[in-house]
């Protein structure tokens, strides 16, 4: 008798990894009922959060008798932005999901003017969330006032004009038949060499005050 037996290769198939924007992942083609090693995919802005086929989750894969195709998931990450106002009107932290866009703040300070944000040294004028947290800094410009000497019947005095926060030494003025007796701002007043810190942010007048000036006349009675 012919005793016959059936003889059987087996089969290969291949497993493919879309990654879905991550880093790729080669292929792999391996025997019928083989583990495959799962590799390891990266995604920037996002942790990875498993393959899976047909909608679930796979932990662990042994080749089936068919080929197919793992899919990556992502979770989206949240990154802060952090405001550095310098002096300017403080602005609250926020927390965003990566690639989202951020309304940038407007900011205030005194006697100065806003410039903008800056990231690293350069003006951000529009933002998307990046991969990892950051610090905005705020840029400004100093404002310059001018102080008026309004010299109210004496002689002209010159304006000046300077810096936010410069200290200006306040100067004399003069009026035939008059003595001077101090520049008057906001209810204060200024004698000639006082210091005033520019601080008002705007324009200011100081205006002369005056006490007129007696004189005697003598009369020469043998003239």
């Amino acid at each position: 008798d012919v005793e016959l037996f059936a003889v059987y290769q087996i089969n290969k198939y291949t497993v493919t990894f879309d990654s879905a924007e991550g880093t790729a992942a080669n292929p792999v083609t391996q025997n019928y009922g083989t583990s495959v090693v799962l590799p390891t995919v990266t995604r920037e802005g996002y942790t990875f959060a498993g393959w899976y086929l047909d909608g679930k989750l796979v932990e662990t894969l042994t080749v089936p008798a068919k080929a197919i195709t793992l899919v990556a998931h992502w979770d989206v990450n949240s990154y802060k932005i952090t405001y550095d106002s310098d002096g300017g009107t403080a602005v609250e932290s926020l927390t965003q999901n990566y690639g989202t866009a951020v309304e940038l703040p407007t900011v205030t300070k005194e006697g100065h003017t806003f410039l903008g944000w800056y990231l690293d040294g350069q003006k951000v004028t529009s933002l998307t969330v990046p991969a990892e947290d950051i610090t905005l800094v705020a840029q400004w410009s100093v404002n310059s006032y001018t102080l008026l000497f309004e010299a109210n019947g004496g002689n002209d005095v010159s304006s000046i004009k300077d810096s936010y926060g410069k200290e200006i030494v306040i100067p004399n003025a003069s009026r035939e038949g008059h003595t001077f007796a101090g520049w008057i701002y906001d209810g204060k007043t200024y004698k000639s060499g006082d210091k005033y810190v520019i601080t008002a942010d705007e324009n200011v007048e100081f205006v002369a005050q005056w006490t007129i000036n007696q004189y005697s006349i003598t009369f020469d009675e043998m003239g």
